[in-house]
C-alpha cells in the first residue's frame, strides 16, 4: 500500500489464484529501531522560522528542531512550547504571533533536552464566503444595498481579528440589453477583502446583485382618502399632510417610484387640483402619469384626497361677573365681556345665548336677581 513498516514484527501475505482454487504464503519483515551510537545527548537548530496552521497551532515534531540524524525515531521525543520566561504555551499561539518563542525537545528517557528559537508567523489570509446572488425589484432604495440589509459575508480566520471592506460597481443596463436578456435594469458587482492583524489578505470574494425590470403591468397605484367603504378615512385639516410620501405614490413591489424611480427606467410625475368645500375642506384630485421609458408606454390614475374638519372649534369664557339691579324694576343690565375661541380649519362664527334675561348682541338685559 506504500505505508511504512512500524518498529516490530509485520507478517506479510500473498495469494495467488488461477480462478479455481487459491495459494497463500506468509512471511514476516522486522523493523528493528535505530540506537544512536555515541551517547544520547541533542543538539538543536539555534533559530528557525515556523507558520501555524489553519487552527493558530504548530504541531510539528522533533525532526524540525534536531541537527543531524544520530537519534532514536522522532516521535520518541517531546516537543513543548515555551515562552522567553520557561513557561509552557499552546497549543493555540495567536497572541504570540510576531514574537520569538521557543521550542524545548526532551528524550523521556533520559531527560536530556535541548531548545530552538522560533520565529512565529501566521502566513494564512482569511476565507471569505460571499454570499449567493441576489434578485431584487428595481424600485429599491440605494441605500437599502448597504450590506446591513444585504447581509455580511462570512469569515474564516486562524488566528486574530480581521478588518473587512467591499469596494461595489454600480452598472445600469440599457433597454435592449442582451448581457441579461433584457431581464434586468442594472447589477451591482460587490467585491469583499479581509485582512487580518498580520497583513495577510483574502482572495477577492464577488457578489452580484440584479435588479429586476418590469412594465405598466407590475405597477400599484395609491389608495384614496374619501372616507368611503374600502378607501382610506380622509386627512384631518388641523395637520393635513398630502404630500406623497404619506399619501401615497406609483409604486412596484411595494416600493414608491416617486420621487425617484431608482433604475426603473420610469418617469413618475404628478398634478394636482384643489376643489375647496364648505367648513375650510377641500378635495385634491392628483393626477398620476407613469411613462415606461424602455417601452415608450404610459398609465395615468387620478387618486383622491379628501381633507375634512374633524376638530370643533375651541372657546374660552370670561370669568363670572357680579351686578347690582336697576332699582325701577330690580332686574340688571350688563355689557357682556367677550369669548376667545379659534379653528384650526376656517373661520368661526360665534352667538350668545343666556337662560335668562334679554340677549341682543352683546348686550343682556332685564335679568333677574340670582344666579
Amino acid at each position: 500500500s506504500g505505508d511504512a513498516f512500524p518498529i516490530g514484527i509485520t507478517t506479510l501475505s500473498y495469494q495467488a489464484s488461477d480462478g479455481f482454487q487459491n495459494s497463500v504464503c506468509t512471511f514476516k519483515i522486522t523493523v528493528i529501531e535505530y540506537f544512536p551510537t555515541g551517547g544520547s545527548a541533542l543538539s538543536c537548530r539555534s533559530q528557525i522560522n515556523l507558520a501555524v496552521n489553519a487552527d493558530c497551532e504548530a504541531p510539528v515534531g522533533a525532526g524540525l528542531f534536531l541537527l543531524g540524524n544520530n537519534y532514536h525515531c522522532f516521535d520518541d521525543y517531546t516537543v513543548q512550547f515555551q515562552n522567553q520566561f520557561g513557561f509552557q504555551i499552546g497549543p493555540n499561539l495567536s497572541s504570540h504571533i510576531g514574537q520569538t518563542i521557543y521550542a524545548k525537545v526532551t528524550d523521556p528517557a533520559t531527560g536530556n533536552t535541548c531548545t530552538t528559537a522560533v520565529n512565529l508567523a501566521d502566513n494564512l489570509a482569511p476565507a471569505v464566503t460571499c454570499l449567493d446572488t441576489i434578485v431584487l425589484p428595481c424600485s429599491i432604495p440605494l441605500q437599502e444595498l448597504d450590506p446591513d440589509h444585504l447581509g455580511w459575508p462570512q469569515v474564516e480566520e486562524n488566528c486574530s481579528g480581521y478588518t473587512l471592506q467591499y469596494s461595489d460597481q454600480y452598472v445600469a443596463l440599457a433597454c435592449d440589453d442582451t448581457l441579461f436578456n433584457g431581464e434586468y435594469s442594472a447589477y451591482l458587482r460587490r467585491i469583499w477583502l479581509a485582512t487580518d492583524q498580520h497583513g495577510n489578505t483574502s482572495q477577492p470574494c464577488r457578489q452580484l446583485v440584479l435588479l429586476r425590470r418590469f412594465t405598466l403591468a407590475d405597477l400599484s397605484f395609491p389608495p384614496h382618502y374619501t372616507d368611503l367603504p374600502g378607501q382610506q378615512p380622509s386627512l384631518n385639516c388641523a395637520a393635513a399632510d398630502t404630500s406623497p410620501a404619506f399619501t401615497g405614490a406609483p409604486a412596484i413591489d411595494g416600493q414608491p417610484l416617486y420621487p425617484f424611480a431608482a433604475a426603473c427606467e420610469f418617469t413618475v410625475q404628478y398634478t394636482d387640483q384643489q376643489i375647496p368645500f364648505c367648513g375650510g375642506g377641500y378635495t385634491i384630485l392628483r393626477t398620476w402619469i407613469v411613462i415606461d421609458d424602455c417601452q415608450n408606454l404610459f398609465a395615468s390614475y387620478v387618486q383622491t384626497i379628501k381633507v375634512t374638519d374633524k376638530t370643533p372649534p375651541t372657546i374660552s369664557c370670561p370669568g363670572s361677573l357680579s351686578v347690582g339691579t336697576n332699582w325701577a324694576n330690580c332686574t340688571a343690565v350688563l355689557q357682556l365681556p367677550a369669548a376667545t375661541y379659534s379653528d384650526n380649519c376656517s373661520a368661526v362664527t360665534s352667538s350668545i345665548h343666556s337662560t335668562a334675561g334679554t340677549v341682543n348682541g352683546n348686550l343682556l338685559t332685564n335679568v333677574p336677581i340670582g344666579v
